[in-house]
């Protein structure tokens, strides 16, 4: 008697652990809408969203030996977003897209700021630009799983990830960020 009651309770327990893993927040209404999504009952957060300003710092120290050289960035307003989560094992993101019949990783791209406190803004470097020269970008993506979520989402999975201040960008409109953070 005991060891069913005991296989009971552990059934009971493992159900309810699935059930908690399981996202079932709707879908955002619009297209381009990026939501996190929190532990239990707690409502998705709509991403906090900027256009990047693009801007360049050149390299003094090169310069003076005859070569242009200097770094590419995207800049958006604010050393920290308020949209927030606290760091866990896997932080979770509905994107709602036209068509979620593609590879996620073709249609989002993941990657982590730099904060600068001072000037009260984030900054992302997209490599080293020589100013005689195209210059291919050198961002570093964040690797992400991604599932089809509803109708026309998809649920953007990202594991281990540190604290620090996070944006995602969309096809279409890559100077849009949608940004986050985490404690």
């Amino acid at each position: 008697m005991k060891q069913l009651l005991y296989s009971i309770l552990i059934f009971t327990a493992l159900v309810q652990l699935a059930l908690a893993q399981k996202v079932t927040n709707a879908e955002p209404e619009f297209v381009g809408v990026v939501m996190l999504v929190s532990e239990g009952d707690t409502p998705a957060q709509i991403l906090e969203k900027q256009k990047a300003s693009i801007a360049s710092k050149a390299d003094v120290g090169a310069a003076i030996f005859g070569i242009p050289m200097g770094k590419g960035m995207n800049i958006v307003n604010g050393a920290q977003s308020p949209v927030r989560t606290s760091r866990k094992s896997t932080v979770r993101l509905i994107v709602k897209v036209s068509d979620n019949s593609k590879d996620p990783t073709e249609i989002v791209n993941m990657f982590r700021m730099e904060q600068d406190k001072k000037k009260d803004k984030r900054v992302l470097i997209v490599g080293k630009v020589n100013f005689n020269k195209s210059s291919a970008l050198d961002i570093k993506f964040l690797q992400f799983k991604g599932s089809k979520y509803g109708t026309s989402s998809y649920l953007i999975e990202l594991s281990d990830v540190e604290p620090g201040e996070y944006a995602a960008t969309l096809e279409g409109s890559r100077g849009v960020f949608n940004l986050f953070g985490v404690d």
